[in-house]
């Protein structure tokens, strides 16, 4: 798949980017968030190690979970969520063509 170039999203917004990790053999996934304005400043960053996941979407979703839940703790009104996930983003109705 070709490189994509991350996109600011507009003055007032901010955007959570996403990803996941699974180790199908121990069960553990992990995620990583980041949170940026529409000038591209760093304005939120998380990661976290997950225990008893079933499989890559679930990762995936908790990654999602994860970086939505960042947002609210900053008190981000408007954000936008970006995926890399076709899977989780056709369950949750965002898949644009």
């Amino acid at each position: 798949m070709p490189t994509q170039k991350w996109k600011r999203p507009e003055e007032g917004w901010a955007k959570v980017n996403t990803d996941a990790g699974f180790d199908a053999e121990n069960g553990t996934g992990r995620s990583g968030v980041v949170i940026r304005d529409h000038s591209g400043a760093v304005i939120g960053a998380a990661a976290r190690w997950f225990e008893g996941v079933q499989d890559v979407l679930s990762a995936e979703a908790l990654a999602a979970k994860e970086g939505l839940e960042l947002a609210v703790e900053l008190g981000l009104p408007r954000v936008i969520l970006e995926l890399d996930c076709q899977s989780l983003m056709k369950l949750s109705g965002t898949l644009q063509r």
